[in-house]
């Protein structure tokens, strides 16, 4: 992609939350209207009197984390419902907290840990990250291969040697050179089936197999093969000489024919499958029922069996087209009954379980919830926006409109993060996300509180441009077979006049290996409007770039063996990018540019003191932020 006439080869942190709203405003201007001016930009708690119970409850039972503006980066703390702040900013990152009373923080390392509602750790903060679930907090250390389990009151279940993976219905699935099989939630190897394909147990079964891409079956939490049990007695087979699969019964006799690209053990009474229309285009997916009639014929992108029995179809495809991994995760879908008797029209993008009775559906204008009669679960309310939900205790939590949520099961969101944050000196940023396209998400800042309104409108509309604008020529495209994802967020922090802005962004095109990413930093003066590049931070004449050149270049060579630059030396202009911190500056590299994908984007800081002879310390830019 190009920026700043730069072309690189193409990830999120915001800041602030607001507290307590009801699902489904029906404008930003409403919501807009009822925000109040305290840090974090909350909304007003609600007074109604019918509800003074209900707020005293959230007062007591959540806590809102905010930003707070820390010079060159920010600092989160959390808040209660009322505004008052409870724990204050110390941490680089703050999560919502879960239900069970703990919340992921992190520090200035970059390590994770855990604390509870006083801002007291329960783990220290040294993990790369932590994942949540079936009751327990999972991190792995790279260092020393270590996986660790947390409970919900912060004190290690276990560790282990290797990588853990999810839990659910209290297993999981464990691999390493020595052992597999499945661990229960003290860390013991309670199922060892000796299969090299485990999947998540869900409602008592998994899908298992002896290698990948060999015939696959159902097994309990015992190991005990299921398939007369829930497999209608047919087990699949593989072809030795076409490849493709079928079924045989207990005995070995072939039922139905092996035909299929790929397949799915039989579930209450059908089986998905899939076959290639020709050799050109990729599998479609249908249904086949045990005599290998197909009841949904295969002619869908995919299809996916929910945990109440729906089943969630993916759109038609022309049979000429190669369709690419991924695709049926972006296009439309429908649902249809477990008897494929009814079906909904293809109106949602995402079908996800929420638990064993719904599903959660998310078509263009909002989240709602489905039983298996395909109608509106009674309990759970409709969120406008695009998004995902867990369950987590009586709460619902994840995303909406890119923002982190958490909200009761009557609508009300309890947090809404990455609002607003306040710059200090009355001036505030409040966070956008523009979505031209569904699987576009850009976020932006726009400010208020500037004395000067006309310099607060030049630099609104220069951010815009510069964060969103920019970005959507390099990836309109209106075949969906070659969609792209697009999400970019950012950071804003102020250094006294100096407002810093750090851009990230992820890009994924449907069936690529792997996704880009891009880093786009931006200074601009709260008093002047001005946008300052490298350029303004160096003494006039070539000195000041040479004498980077020649710093970076030197560590490059000092770590040429470990990284492998594509040169051992690099010439740097005022096109370079580069990030401003208390201590120096950091230039920094796209992916590709310098070196391979595996590097990264590169980085080299580089002390104030080591090139105070080349900074002009006269100039607008370095007085702005001294």
């Amino acid at each position: 992609m190009c920026i700043r006439d730069r072309c690189v080869a193409l990830s999120i942190p915001l800041s602030g939350c607001q507290r307590s709203e009801q699902a489904g405003k029906d404008s930003e201007e409403e919501v807009q209207n009822q925000k109040d001016s305290s840090l974090g930009g909350a909304e007003k708690p609600q007074t109604a009197k019918d509800n003074k119970e209900q707020n005293t409850e959230k007062k007591e039972r959540y806590l809102v984390p905010v930003a707070k503006n820390n010079g060159f980066s920010q600092l989160y703390g959390y808040e209660d419902q009322s505004g008052k702040m409870v724990i204050e900013p110390k941490f680089k990152t703050a999560e919502p907290f879960y239900a069970c009373g703990i919340a992921v923080v992190s520090e200035d390392t970059d390590k994770y840990g855990l604390i509870d509602k006083k801002g007291k750790y329960l783990v220290e903060p040294k993990y790369s990250s932590f994942s949540y679930s079936d009751g327990l907090f999972l991190t792995y250390d790279y260092e020393t291969n270590k996986s660790h389990a947390f409970d919900e009151k912060g004190k290690k279940a276990f560790e282990i040697d290797g990588y853990i993976n999810q839990f659910s219905d209290g297993l999981s699935s464990y691999y390493t050179d020595t052992q597999k099989g499945y661990l229960d939630k003290t860390g013991a190897l309670v199922l060892q089936p000796g299969y090299s394909v485990m999947n998540p147990f869900v409602d008592g079964i998994a899908e298992v197999a002896e290698q990948f891409g060999s015939p696959s079956f159902y097994i309990d939490t015992k190991g005990n093969d299921l398939t007369d049990k829930v497999s209608s007695g047919l087990r699949m087979f593989q072809d030795t000489g076409s490849q493709l699969y079928g079924y045989q019964d207990a005995n070995g006799n072939v039922v139905i024919e092996a035909k299929f690209k790929e397949a799915r053990p039989f579930l209450n009474g059908y089986a998905i499958v899939s076959q290639a229309p020709n050799a050109e285009s990729d599998a479609r997916y249908g249904i086949i029922d045990t005599s290998g009639k197909f009841v949904l014929e295969p002619k869908y992108c995919g299809i996916k069996r929910m945990r109440n029995g729906l089943y969630a179809v993916g759109s038609e495809g022309k049979a000429e087209d190669f369709l690419p991994y991924g695709y049926f995760d972006y296009t439309l879908k429908a649902l249809y009954t477990a008897d494929l008797k009814d079906h909904t029209d293809w109106v949602y993008y995402t079908v996800e379980d929420l638990d064993k009775d719904t599903v959660l559906v998310n078509d263009e204008s909002a989240i709602s919830f489905i039983n298996k009669s395909m109608k509106p679960a009674k309990s759970l309310p409709l969120f406008k926006g695009q998004g995902i939900l867990t369950l987590d205790g009586d709460y619902l939590r994840g995303d909406i409109n890119a923002q982190k949520v958490v909200a009761d099961k009557k609508g009300n969101i309890l947090v809404r993060c990455d609002e607003r944050v306040d710059l200090g000196d009355g001036l505030e940023a409040m966070n956008k996300i523009e979505s031209p396209y569904r699987t576009y998400s850009m976020a932006y800042p726009v400010l208020s509180g500037l004395k000067d309104k006309a310099v607060q409108d030049q630099i609104n509309a220069y951010l815009y441009d510069e964060m969103v604008s920019g970005y959507r020529q390099n990836f309109e495209n209106p075949d969906p077979i070659y969609l792209n994802v697009f999400k970019s967020n950012y950071t804003i922090s102020k250094e006294k006049k100096l407002i810093l802005i750090d851009q990230q962004i992820d890009v994924y095109a449907l069936g690529a290996a792997h996704g880009s990413h891009f880093r786009n930093t931006v200074y601009v003066d709260s008093e002047s409007g001005a946008v300052y590049t490298l350029k303004d931070l160096l003494k006039p004449g070539d000195e000041g770039y040479a004498k980077l050149s020649q710093i970076v270049s030197d560590k490059m060579r000092a770590t040429m063996e470990d990284v492998g630059y594509w040169e051992d030396h690099t010439t740097i202009t005022d096109a370079n990018f580069f990030v401003l911190t208390e201590k120096g500056i950091v230039i920094y590299f796209g992916e590709y540019e310098i070196a391979s994908y595996a590097a990264g984007m590169p980085e080299f800081l580089i002390p104030y003191d080591d090139i105070k002879d080349y900074i002009n310390t006269d100039g607008d830019f370095w007085k702005s932020f001294h």
